[in-house]
């Protein structure tokens, strides 16, 4: 190639050279502008929240101020109406009233109280009434069956008050009879237990015997009448009663024995031979008779006491009174001259006043627990 066309190429190669260079330039250029308009952008953004924060700092002290104002002007305000009659009349009228509203209040309450007193007492009586009309209710709709129950217990009742109460057997057997009919009329099979130990009942009851009080009254007025003062026991009668000592086995005891036995005789011939009359005779005899009298008054007096016990139908103070008379014609009186009125009195003590009733509540419970078991059968 010719030196021409040498220079030529390096010229063109040069060119080339720079034209690239250039245009990888013009991309640098280009970012460092778009960078430095971001940070001013975001100067001017903090130079704006600076100042607008500065502003909001500078209005809060305003109002703080205004605020601290109006609170000097309220206490000058509040001072003033202190000082104010007026206002110092109306707040005690305001605390008058408040003090009239809560004894108002306080009426109101106690007339509340009361008013829930006679609505719970209302209450009370709407819930009794409800009861009494639930128990017309059932007495109206009870069976037939029932109403004959209810009589047929309240007989058995009846018949136990008569007999326990007044002992009044043939009351009881009138009630126990009429309850045995009424069974009859139902014609259950369910209560022929019932009717069993009824007929039982009746039987004890037709078959207890009764006390002869009448009888017992008139013995007792017959003695008390008749009674006169009984001899009293002789020396040797109550020798006779004294125990006997019982034999002694020595030699000397039975020679005593029987050096005794020939006083003892010779005492009583001398008895039947020799009549004796003194003074102290006399006064024996005297005393004797008081004995009689005062043994006469003693028995008078126990007769009239077992007849006021008969008459109250004291059994225990009956016997009490027999026994003690008995003790005393025993202990004083001649056992032959009171044989009689002793053996009256032995009689009258064994009668008892209140022999045991019978037991008749045993048909009346046979029937509750009948009842009882068909009540809940048919509940089931």
């Amino acid at each position: 190639m010719s030196e021409d066309e040498n220079l030529e190429n390096a010229e063109a190669t040069a060119t080339e050279t720079a034209d690239s260079e250039a245009t990888t330039e013009k991309p640098r250029r280009k970012g460092g502008r778009f960078a430095g308009f971001l940070a001013f952008l975001a100067l001017l953004v903090a130079a704006g929240g600076i100042g607008a924060g500065y502003y909001a700092w500078l209005e809060i002290q305003k109002r703080f101020n205004s605020l601290g104002e109006d609170v000097a002007l309220q206490q000058r305000s509040m001072s003033q109406l202190d000082k104010n009659p007026s206002f110092t009349s109306l707040q005690q009228r305001l605390t008058g009233s408040t003090e009239s509203l809560g004894e108002e209040i306080e009426t109101l309450r106690a007339q509340t109280d009361t008013l829930n007193k006679s609505l719970q007492e209302q209450q009370n009586q709407q819930a009794a009434l409800n009861d009494a009309v639930t128990q017309s209710h059932n007495l109206i709709t009870r069976s037939q069956r029932d109403w004959t129950i209810a009589e047929i217990e309240h007989l058995m009742n009846m018949a136990s008050h008569r007999l326990r109460i007044a002992g009044d057997t043939k009351g009881a057997i009138a009630a126990l009879q009429a309850t045995d009919a009424r069974l009859h009329d139902l014609s259950d099979p369910r209560l022929l237990p019932v009717r069993e130990q009824l007929v039982d009942e009746l039987y004890a009851l037709k078959n207890f015997k009764h006390p002869d009080w009448t009888g017992v009254s008139l013995t007792l007025d017959r003695l008390i009448t008749g009674l006169k003062p009984l001899p009293l026991k002789s020396q040797q009668q109550a020798a006779a009663e004294e125990p006997a000592t019982p034999p002694e086995s020595s030699d000397a005891e039975v020679s005593r024995s029987a050096w005794q036995k020939i006083k003892s005789s010779l005492k009583e011939n001398l008895k039947k031979n020799v009549s004796i009359k003194s003074k102290q005779q006399a006064v024996a005899l005297f005393s004797e008779q008081e004995e009689q009298l005062r043994g006469h008054q003693f028995l008078l007096q126990k007769l009239t006491s077992a007849r006021l016990a008969l008459i109250s139908q004291d059994d225990d103070a009956f016997h009490r009174q027999l026994a003690e008379a008995v003790d005393w014609i025993q202990s004083n009186n001649n056992p032959q001259a009171s044989k009689s009125l002793l053996d009256e009195l032995q009689k009258l003590d064994q009668i008892n006043l209140k022999p045991e009733l019978p037991d008749i509540s045993g048909s009346l419970t046979k029937l509750q627990s009948i009842e009882r078991l068909r009540a809940s059968a048919e509940d089931n």
